[in-house]
């Protein structure tokens, strides 16, 4: 199955490193890396993501508009390039130490969960385990049509608690209202901006599992880099 990427090629120089680190990306049978769909996503939608947010912070806290975009432009472009790869990182140190289960498993000939039982629930382990492999996921190639963007869902977890802290931090020095009424309405305003990530995944999803039902041997991948 061929994948299709929607979007600019973008970003390439800032991930230069990354991709000098992990040569072994190259290879397909080497999985999916998710920063190199991810990042970009989150990037490209950065504006709208900011325009959201801006006029929550205004709604919310009482201040202009200009002033507010200013404060949410910075605050989104530190959450974004220094936030959403360190969230990234963090989950995906924790997707490697969880390969010592199926290490230990095969070392002392155990089995959690039998073939009969993941092959009539496969569906669904294969979504608990993408809660933990989300950061690189398999090749499967016949399931990478939702699976990627069921990880992108995923990933907006961690993400998300990053950007709020990350954001909150940057924000209380620079707003003269009581802190915890900023914390307070950040993790409101942000819960706002993920759902509408989540929405537009979703909604990659559905179109393509539409276009796999339909015989395509190409899916779509909003803004990604590769």
């Amino acid at each position: 199955m061929q994948i299709q990427f929607a979007g600019p090629k973008i970003l390439f120089v800032l991930i230069l490193a990354v991709v000098a680190l992990s040569p072994a990306t190259c290879f397909a049978n080497a999985g999916v890396p998710m920063l190199y769909i991810e990042w970009p996503f989150m990037i490209s939608l950065l504006i709208p993501v900011i325009l959201l947010e801006s006029g929550l912070l205004s709604k919310f806290l009482k201040i202009n508009f200009k002033e507010s975009f200013a404060l949410m432009g910075k605050a989104n472009l530190l959450s974004t390039f220094v936030g959403f790869p360190l969230s990234w990182l963090l989950h995906f140190l924790v997707e490697m130490a969880s390969y010592i289960f199926p290490y230990m498993a095969q070392k002392f000939d155990l089995e959690f969960i039998s073939a009969t039982t993941y092959h009539n629930n496969e569906l669904l382990f294969d979504i608990l385990g993408l809660l933990v492999t989300a950061p690189w996921i398999a090749p499967i190639e016949d399931k990478l049509h939702w699976m990627i963007p069921a990880a992108g869902i995923i990933s907006l977890i961690p993400a998300y608690f990053v950007t709020v802290f990350f954001e909150y931090k940057f924000l209380k020095k620079r707003i003269s209202i009581d802190a915890l009424i900023v914390r307070k309405n950040i993790i409101k305003i942000n819960l706002y901006s993920y759902l509408f990530l989540a929405l537009v995944w979703s909604v990659n999803i559905l179109v393509n599992i539409q276009l796999v039902n339909q015989g395509r041997k190409l899916f779509l991948l909003p803004f990604s880099l590769f």
